[in-house]
């Protein structure tokens, strides 16, 4: 209840359209720093996935749309033309965006893990590169429902898919490391996570009633450790060593670290969007909040910040030194609890990697 106060309270000064307005007067222009960079977006086909595409795209980047449904993101394709082509009629849009070179559809049900692994093998084997990961696919159910490789339907879209398909391209991200050049990776959580300490039910199966709003905020909670833990596994060994030592070999070795990393773990939330998805699971707060709500080109910034954005510039705006493992909201890491009582202990966080790898080690092994 203290922490659903505290959500609100900050929600109304920090999530709402007015509040990014006012913040991104003070942003950098971006301009085409996305050039020559892949980009893949899970959900692309709705919401801030596909604000996203478009976002990425309006960068420079060669973007990979990654959809369950091909009709809707053939609709969504046609849209996305459209727009640019309605940008470059009214001479808002200074580059020319090649839709036929730049933008790329690829077929899949996240929620279905042999179908990302399909996915991932079918990726790498193409030869391209992968600069950008944006995992935003994400379901709010109305009711309890298993995937047909018997996982709950929010667990495996919201965490599972996460978890899979971030493992699967990590050797992508380690072969086509240069000092230039260091992948990103980008969950995609929820403000509404801050409400919740993290359940070790985490595929809800002692959960008597279902709630879409608790469901959903569980795994964007979880969804903040997870980045932790990618973080840890692949990061963390270096920054443990240089919190031992002293200050002037932590700067060296920090220097070090940056050179040699070959990957960074972010998440972020985008603030009170309107979404289908919020306006049919809390129809009194979305009717509360809609002259405040944002838009989904709005809610999408801080992704396409996090994507493409000088790396000096995220570290900079992170609490730790180079921001990989942080949780930001516009532009800038933020906290990732209102309350002492919504944090986990590290046996438990542990518990949900040794969850994620064994589920899908069960599924695609």
């Amino acid at each position: 209840m203290i922490a659903a106060t505290k959500w609100l309270w900050r929600g109304m000064f920090n999530y709402t359209k007015s509040s990014f307005e006012t913040k991104s007067k003070n942003f950098e222009d971006l301009g085409q720093l996305g050039v020559d960079k892949h980009a893949i977006v899970t959900g692309a086909n709705s919401g801030i996935g596909f604000a996203t595409v478009i976002d990425l795209l309006s960068h420079g980047c060669t973007v990979h749309m990654v959809c369950r449904n091909q009709d809707r993101a053939q609709k969504a394709i046609q849209d996305i033309k459209d727009h640019f082509k309605t940008e470059q009629q009214q001479q808002q849009q200074n580059t020319i965006i090649n839709i036929d070179n730049q933008l790329k559809l690829h077929i899949c049900d996240v929620s279905e893990m042999k179908q990302v692994k399909t996915f991932v093998d079918s990726y790498m084997e193409s030869g391209e590169r992968l600069d950008i990961l944006v995992l935003n696919a994400g379901v709010m159910m109305d009711e309890k429902k298993l995937t047909t490789e018997n996982v709950d339907m929010t667990h495996a879209t919201n965490l599972l898919s996460p978890f899979c398909m971030t493992q699967l391209f990590i050797p992508l991200f380690k072969r086509q490391q240069t000092k230039d050049n260091i992948a990103r990776v980008i969950f995609v959580s929820s403000g509404g996570m801050l409400t919740q300490k993290m359940s070790l039910d985490f595929e809800f199966k002692k959960l008597r009633k279902w709630d879409p709003l608790y469901t959903y905020a569980q795994t964007k909670r979880a969804i903040i450790y997870l980045t932790e833990l990618f973080n840890e596994k692949y990061c963390g060994q270096q920054q443990q060593q240089q919190q031992q030592q002293q200050q002037q070999q932590q700067q060296q070795q920090q220097q070090q670290q940056q050179d040699n990393d070959y990957v960074s773990f972010y998440s972020m939330h985008p603030g009170w969007v309107a979404t289908p998805q919020i306006e049919s699971a809390m129809p009194t707060f979305s009717k509360w909040t809609k002259h405040i709500q944002r838009t989904p080109e709005q809610g999408c910034d801080t992704i396409t910040w996090l994507a493409i954005a000088p790396l000096n510039s995220i570290r900079a705006s992170s609490s730790s030194h180079n921001g990989s493992g942080d949780f930001f909201e516009d532009r800038r890491s933020t906290d990732k609890h209102l309350t002492d009582h919504t944090k986990s202990s590290k046996d438990d966080v542990d518990k949900l990697w040794n969850h994620l790898e064994q589920r899908v080690n069960e599924i695609i092994n």
